[in-house]
């Protein structure tokens, strides 16, 4: 069963997601009194962020760090989003000025043009 999530930020930081769709959940370490973080489902490989590693003793302060995580992971996400246009066009603006080879440049003559520049194509070519 797949859960699917609203891209609302203030939803998703109520519910402990972050902006990769990752869930955070507290967990109780059995037989002892500690606490801790991982993300659902949970895998070996993930890497926990610093501001919850490790075993905590309250859940409530461990839900306070994972609060702080959220909001400086959304507040990045947002910024990387409002930058997305700008470097769109910074992207469009480079393939617009990159120079062109000889291939390219040929390969768009129209063939009227190549029929009259025939022989002297055949001989830069070579």
């Amino acid at each position: 069963m797949s859960e699917t999530f609203n891209l609302d930020r203030h939803v998703n930081i109520e519910n402990s997601i972050d902006p990769t769709g990752k869930k955070w959940e507290i967990f109780h370490i059995k037989g002892s009194a500690l606490y801790e973080a991982r993300p659902n489902p949970y895998n070996q490989a993930t890497e926990i962020p610093d501001e919850f590693k490790g075993r905590w003793t309250k859940p409530t302060m461990l839900q306070e760090q994972i609060n702080l995580f959220l909001n400086r992971a959304w507040d990045k996400a947002d910024e990387a989003q409002k930058k997305a246009p700008a470097k769109a066009r910074t992207e469009a603006k480079k393939q617009a000025t990159k120079k062109k080879s000889a291939e390219e440049s040929l390969a768009e003559l129209p063939p009227e043009i190549k029929e009259a520049l025939g022989n002297t194509i055949a001989t830069t070519e070579e």
